[in-house]
């Protein structure tokens, strides 16, 4: 949906979705470096 905004709607609303849009690649990156890095501690324990 943020790609569909940066693309297609007017410039008012393009500053705010590549925010946007920076925001959810970058909250994704660390959400699977955490989690992969939590699964690995939990194995290593079991």
């Amino acid at each position: 949906v943020v790609v569909i905004l940066f693309i297609f709607v007017g410039h008012v609303i393009n500053n705010f979705a590549f925010a946007m849009m920076i925001g959810c690649v970058l909250g994704t990156y660390s959400t699977i470096a955490i989690a992969s890095s939590l699964i690995y501690q939990w194995s290593k324990r079991k």
